[in-house]
């Protein structure tokens, strides 16, 4: 029979898509899993591969923004972003902040696992920037703004 657990998976971000959904219609987050959460998840049954990069080995959560279940369309929004407090938080989460990220894991279902992430809490945020650079437009004198 279906079930579901709770995760809690700490590490360190990178690319927090968690305000607006890309391209594929998901909200999305890489972790960089501290050891323990590393283990925890390894005996968890999320079928997330285990990515690496330049930074390391990361874990890519995500949350579909709809999703048909049963026959029914069902939106799921944004995960619920926190602070350490447990408080709302607002803007953009940099990377190389300090995170614990709350995953549903359900199944099996045709044999697999299917997860979901409900919830980041940021623990030491690093601000998002952006671009590090300003663009100013200069115009010529001749032009008149209106």
């Amino acid at each position: 029979m279906p079930t579901t657990s709770h995760y809690f998976f700490e590490g360190t971000c990178k690319w927090a898509k968690v305000r607006k959904p890309d391209d594929y219609d998901k909200f999305t987050i890489d972790l960089y899993p501290t050891e323990e959460s590393l283990i925890l998840f390894r005996e968890s049954n999320i079928s997330v591969g285990i990515r690496t990069d330049e930074d390391g080995d990361f874990l890519r959560f995500n949350r579909p923004r709809i999703k048909m279940i049963k026959d029914e369309e069902v939106d799921f929004g944004p995960p619920k972003v926190t602070d350490i407090d447990g408080f709302e938080l607002e803007g953009l989460i940099g990377n190389g902040s300090k995170v614990i990220v709350k995953v549903s894991e359900f199944g099996p279902y045709n044999g697999r696992y299917g997860h979901r992430l409900e919830e980041v809490r940021v623990m030491d945020l690093v601000v998002y920037e952006g671009n590090a650079g300003t663009v100013e437009a200069i115009a010529p004198d001749s032009v008149k703004p209106w």
